[in-house]
């Protein structure tokens, strides 16, 4: 009786593992969750924008690495992937994709051919007296070029973009709209002049130097456009556009120089408030923007039918 009953035991104990691990099977999810093949195959994936960002930016480098690149071309494309990588930042996080990210690459194409160019013009020129005075030793006459050159300057060339889609092409609707386009343009500017900061052996320690201009310097600069990209938003709906525009380039100029004045001495607290300041506009226009859609998308008061009285 023994016997038999270890025999049947011993048969039986192939068809519980086999329920043991079928019920694991079950358990883990089959093979939808353990190879997800379904999905490759209908190729929902690869139809995700999100799929190619996160690609892009994990493959990108390797080509490139493999290349043996360049001193110069190294620089290049360093300061390109981190402008991109705040771009998207700023699209999702602030602009929360309400906007056009590809009207928004124009703008940083526009900056980097035609913007800086414009810059150049105004700093051998109009502008040039104000250059000499930020070398001056004495600090007040060193604060007013700073505010002249590097302040008024580059933030008008910044903005030139901005007023452009705004008064000429008609492309900005809403505050999000200027301050996305404000900041794409701020980024392109700040990936030139952060390659010529590399190039140059005098500005410092280069690893220190790459460090500072894709992190804060980015941000920095993309956030004083913006501002002014929010006023000249708010100036297309307003009587007096070139005064609200004027107000926008004026706040980031002010702030610009205060961070170049005092970088050495208050740096984070300026950084900080502009910080704040930016974010405070970046709200106002999402507010501004649900706003507006709710009001668009509110239906009408349905008009009572007139009836016909004999």
């Amino acid at each position: 009786m023994n016997e038999t009953n270890q025999a049947a035991k011993v048969a039986d104990t192939p068809l519980r593992a086999s329920h043991t691990l079928s019920a694991f099977w079950e358990g883990i999810g089959r093979t939808s969750w353990i190879a997800p093949y379904w999905s490759l195959e209908s190729l929902k994936v690869l139809r995700q924008p999100e799929t190619w960002v996160f690609f892009a930016f994990a493959y990108a480098v390797l080509p490139f690495y493999l290349s043996n690149p360049s001193r110069e071309n190294l620089f290049i494309v360093l300061m390109a992937y981190f402008a991109l990588a705040w771009a998207l930042c700023f699209y999702v996080f602030i602009a929360k994709r309400r906007t056009n990210i590809w009207m928004g690459l124009a703008t940083a194409v526009f900056t980097r051919l035609v913007g800086r160019w414009f810059g150049h013009i105004l700093k051998v020129t109009i502008l040039a007296p104000f250059y000499h005075l930020s070398e001056s030793p004495t600090d007040i006459l060193k604060a007013i070029g700073i505010f002249g050159s590097f302040g008024f300057n580059e933030e008008l060339l910044k903005a030139l973009p901005v007023l452009l889609l705004a008064f000429v092409l008609k492309r900005i609707k809403t505050p999000i709209d200027g301050m996305f386009y404000g900041a794409m343009s701020g980024l392109s500017f700040a990936a030139w002049e952060g390659y010529t900061y590399l190039d140059d052996p005098t500005k410092g320690e280069i690893l220190t130097v790459a460090f500072v201009r894709i992190t804060n310097s980015m941000f920095m600069h993309a956030a004083y456009p913006a501002i002014a990209g929010y006023f000249i938003a708010l100036a297309i709906r307003k009587r007096r556009p070139l005064l609200l525009s004027a107000v926008g380039i004026g706040i980031a100029t002010v702030l610009h120089s205060l961070f170049d004045i005092f970088i050495t001495t208050h740096g984070p607290l300026i950084v900080i408030v502009v910080f704040l300041v930016f974010i405070a506009y970046a709200d106002r226009s999402q507010r501004i923007a649900s706003e507006t859609e709710e009001s668009q998308t509110m239906p009408t008061k349905a008009q009572p039918e007139m009836v016909d009285v004999p």
